[in-house]
């Protein structure tokens, strides 16, 4: 055989090896495994060894280099983008008034069941959220600690 052509069968060979790694190393995991590996450690009183297997697990998936392979899957569809959680609240509206007597209120449809809430700062729109803070064209809502700004989205009304 020519050198070319040796060359030519160990990139095949190369890209074939590769291509068998990302998609094993991608695989979901909920698949079945095939077989387990069993980590055998000195663990201190209060570590028992499966709470190393599972940090061991937890750290090679929270690692920024197998977070590259998994996020860009090279079997994916061509296109393909993470789908983007959808918030089950819409802003419509906030009335803010020149008084200070009279409090802020903020217009919020539940996409849902499309009803429609008029909520002021401190009012629950469920049992977890709470509307927090109420600006024109915004909404700033907390949910199990975490807060989220809702912003009025003027484009359905533009067309």
């Amino acid at each position: 055989m020519s050198n070319g052509t040796q060359i030519a069968i160990v990139t095949v060979l190369s890209v074939a090896v590769l291509l068998f790694f990302f998609y094993t190393a991608t695989q979901k995991q909920s698949q079945k495994t095939t077989g387990t590996i069993k980590i055998q450690t000195q663990t201190t009183s209060n570590e028992t060894p499966t709470d190393f297997q599972s940090t061991i697990r937890q750290q090679a998936i929270s690692d920024p280099f197998y977070r590259t392979i998994i996020d860009n899957n090279l079997f994916r569809p061509l296109g393909w983008r993470q789908p983007h959680p959808r918030y089950p609240y819409r802003l419509l509206g906030t009335l803010i008034p020149t008084g200070s007597k009279t409090p802020r209120q903020a217009i919020i449809e539940v996409i849902a069941s499309k009803h429609t809430l008029y909520r002021s700062i401190g009012d629950k729109l469920d049992a977890e959220t709470t509307v927090i803070d109420i600006q024109p064209k915004a909404v700033r809502l907390e949910k199990n600690g975490h807060q989220r700004n809702i912003i009025l989205n003027t484009a359905p009304w533009i067309k």
